[in-house]
């Protein structure tokens, strides 16, 4: 089973528009990307893999960008082919992506929250479902 650590080393917020143009707009459109930028072993059985989720909002009303590393644990064999996957230019699991996203999730509520924006959810979105050979992740 894989376990995970994960780490944010940046969370950025901008809002664009004051509270009170947003709340005049009819419809806020949220674009949510979530990508992790790289797979690196550190041990037998342990893999870091950087990340970053953007939440873009349309009309231009706020931006969140959210920049961490996942230290994720397992079995060696489950390890070796995570790794040897994504060297063969596969994507990253789903499994990995929902882990993750459980922990960025809350983090994006709060930040939508403070800025007075919808929150950038589902993230369940981004993921690559068993039967969708659609990549969301390089």
């Amino acid at each position: 089973m894989l376990q995970a650590k994960i780490v944010l080393v940046l969370v950025s917020v901008e809002r664009f528009l004051a509270p009170e143009r947003v709340t005049s707009l009819p419809a806020i459109q949220v674009n949510v990307g979530f990508v992790f930028t790289n797979v690196e072993k550190m041990e037998e059985t342990v893999l870091k893999l950087p990340f970053v989720v953007t939440a873009n909002y349309i009309p231009a009303v706020a931006e969140i960008i959210i920049k961490g590393e996942a230290a994720v644990s397992g079995e060696l064999k489950e390890i070796d082919e995570i790794y040897r996957n994504y060297r063969a230019q596969k994507p990253v699991p789903p499994i990995i992506f929902e882990i993750v996203s459980e922990h960025i999730a809350p983090n994006l509520i709060l930040l939508g929250k403070i800025l007075d924006v919808p929150p950038p959810l589902p993230l369940k979105q981004l993921f690559k479902s068993q039967n969708d050979q659609t990549n969301y992740c390089q």
